[in-house]
């Protein structure tokens, strides 16, 4: 049986064929997929194609953010796209419009930093069929950090996970400087009590979600 020619080699030669010296990494795991990627600078693209399905699915990043993903069935395509992406670096914005259908209105966002980092909470606040799997205490610091998402924002901070903390960074890369972490602490005469501290363990306060959102808002918005 001839063996299918790996869809990473493809994309190359029609990457060269566009003037590009990307070179996409292969790989292959037991179910029979095929798979390609490649990271240039803060973007990654991850391409899958099943052995016998036209389909191809290509995953894109930009900046540790998940970009929407899409499936094709023309790999010169896909490699116009990959290398549209990847070399000559169209914006987020214009990559979005073109290419894939954004989950956000970013018509009035103005910058992809801007996108990113709505598309970055975006994510981190949607349900998940994972939810049913994680702990009651993480789910309701979700649902408490939807009340401060709009503080943090006003310093472009980025929500991240450690363990069942809320905590936030500037950068996506968990750099945890001197932002605050939240976390649940207790439930007292059905109400929540939150804690907030810092990444180290520090705790400074306990209190009810109200009294957590305005001490939250006023290290953050006292931060330089």
């Amino acid at each position: 049986m001839k063996q299918e020619t790996h869809i990473a080699d493809i994309l190359n030669t029609k990457l060269r064929q566009l003037g590009s010296t990307l070179d996409i990494l292969q790989e292959s795991n037991d179910i029979g997929e095929q798979i390609a990627s490649l990271g240039v600078e803060d973007r990654f693209v991850e391409i899958i194609r099943v052995r016998e399905e036209k389909e191809i699915w290509v995953s894109f990043y930009c900046d540790s953010v998940f970009l929407p993903s899409a499936d094709f069935s023309d790999i010169t395509e896909v490699a116009n796209i990959i290398f549209e992406f990847l070399a000559l670096k169209i914006s987020v914005r214009d990559f979005l419009n073109t290419y894939c259908k954004s989950p956000i209105d970013i018509s009035n966002l103005a910058s992809d930093d801007d996108i990113l980092l709505e598309l970055y909470w975006f994510y981190f606040l949607q349900p998940s069929k994972y939810d049913m799997y994680d702990s009651k205490k993480w789910l309701i610091v979700v649902e408490f950090a939807k009340t401060i998402e709009s503080i943090a924002k006003v310093k472009k901070l980025n929500p991240y996970r450690s363990i069942d903390r809320l905590c936030f960074t500037l950068d996506r890369r968990f750099n945890t400087g001197n932002f605050p972490c939240i976390w649940f602490s207790s439930r007292e005469k059905d109400i929540s009590i939150f804690s907030i501290g810092y990444y180290d363990g520090t705790k400074l306060q306990s209190g009810t979600a109200e009294e957590i959102q305005n001490i939250f808002k006023e290290l953050i918005l006292s931060e330089t």
